[in-house]
């Protein structure tokens, strides 16, 4: 199913063949997912797309007619990805964008904390002052997503013509790069965010920050790992 913003919005061409491809390669069904084309002006900072989990709702920055719609009855229920699409200059990219959503998707059907802790991840990250686009690239839920992105459009449009776009456009060159083959199991995505986190202390102020937002569950998951984390740094000292 996919919903236009405003409603008369043109589908780019061939988008629906790549939403159903991004659905049956992460083995989304479409029954229970929307993709969400919106045609307006992002905000400074915004991403090029998003993922948003059923149940959730989002004031999306675009209009209220728009958030009404997006969080009403007949959507909220479903996990919806929202594209920019104005923003996305070619075919190849937005079938990278597409799948590396889904990818979320995924992770959040693996542990039911799994959103929490990337959203917690996040915010951590915005706390760098240099470098916080190369640091949110490595949180492990992004390698995967990002990974799985590249991966499906490269079997799609070949590396020829991927690499063509990341020479072009640079700025997608961490959603497409092909050195994102080695990535983590989706299975282990919280623990894995959680040793990240862990591993910034500068930026989680010595982990007091963290362990406050997390809750008593994933916060003694959060300590072990921790623990782990200065036992190996001892040990290799």
């Amino acid at each position: 199913m996919i919903l236009c913003h405003p409603p008369d919005l043109e589908q780019p061409q061939g988008i629906e063949r790549l939403w159903g491809q991004a659905l049956d390669d992460a083995e989304v069904g479409a029954d229970t997912s929307l993709l969400v084309l919106v045609a307006a002006e992002r905000s400074q900072g915004a991403k090029y797309a998003m993922y948003l989990a059923a149940g959730r709702s989002l004031d999306a920055g675009v209009s209220d007619e728009f958030d009404i719609v997006l969080n009403g009855d007949e959507h909220v229920g479903l996990e919806r990805v929202i594209l920019w699409v104005n923003d996305v200059p070619a075919a190849g990219i937005c079938a990278a964008i597409l799948r590396h959503e889904l990818e979320h998707a995924c992770q959040c059907r693996t542990d039911p904390k799994a959103l929490e802790v990337m959203n917690l991840a996040e915010e951590v990250v915005a706390h760098a002052k240099e470098g916080s686009g190369v640091i949110y690239n490595k949180i492990p839920s992004e390698v995967r997503a990002n990974a799985s992105g590249a991966r499906f459009s490269r079997n799609l449009f070949g590396d020829e013509a991927i690499d063509a776009l990341v020479e072009e456009f640079p700025e997608f060159g961490a959603l497409l790069a092909e050195s994102w083959s080695a990535a983590l199991p989706v299975e282990g995505v919280v623990e894995a965010i959680l040793k990240f986190i862990a591993s910034l202390p500068d930026l989680c102020q010595r982990h007091g920050f963290v362990e406050v937002a997390l809750g008593e569950e994933l916060a003694a998951r959060f300590r072990s790992l921790v623990e782990l984390e200065e036992s190996a740094s001892a040990d290799g000292a």
